[in-house]
């Protein structure tokens, strides 16, 4: 993104430099570094919700802790372990007990290997007995502020170098205290206790 933000800031200068000598070179160049820069800002701005993971390392810590309050049940925290500069957990109250995380992942096959990306979009909460409901709703954060547009387009589209697909856990209980290690991998993503 930042790459697509320095091109159009030279396409600026390029047309400042074209309004002055007025030659078609520097016009055509103006125009294509232009629109590389606007394709490398928009790629980035679709895949600045993801992280880079690793099959075989855990990309987040979940600790799940049973409250006794009024209206909710359970506080779940995530640490990132994906982000080398991550601060405090983020903290979320649920209501009901039990809880589920949803997100999408994308694998990019190039020559030399792949990237694996993934994006934590939703922690959901809910009742095992609907009966509860009517009591208190069941709480979804989300976690991103813009739809997945990127993961969205490419889980219709058949890429053979892309694979996009939506990633979730099964449903967790919040009755008891866990803490779990995330993964991300070809099935979506899996909890394995600390």
């Amino acid at each position: 993104m930042i790459l697509g933000i320095l091109l159009v800031l030279v396409s600026l200068a390029l047309l400042k430099l074209l309004m002055l000598r007025r030659r078609f070179w520097i016009g055509v160049c103006f125009i294509l570094i232009l629109l590389l820069g606007l394709v490398l800002s928009f790629i980035g701005y679709l895949l600045s919700p993801y992280r880079i993971f690793d099959e075989n390392k855990p990309v987040a810590l979940i600790e799940s802790t049973p409250v006794k309050a009024e209206i909710y049940d359970a506080v779940l925290a995530i640490k990132y372990l994906t982000n080398p500069k991550s601060r405090e957990p983020e903290k979320f109250l649920l209501t009901g007990n039990r809880w589920i995380i949803e997100g999408n992942i994308l694998k990019v096959k190039l020559n030399k290997g792949e990237i694996n990306l993934y994006r934590i979009a939703r922690i959901r909460s809910g009742y095992i007995n609907p009966g509860n409901l009517r009591q208190f709703p069941e709480l979804a954060y989300n976690l991103s502020k813009r739809p997945d547009t990127l993961g969205d387009f490419l889980d219709k589209q058949k890429l053979d170098f892309i694979e996009a697909f939506t990633g979730t856990v099964n449903y967790r209980s919040g009755d008891e205290k866990a803490e779990f290690y995330l993964y991300a991998a070809d099935g979506g993503f899996r909890l394995e206790k600390e």
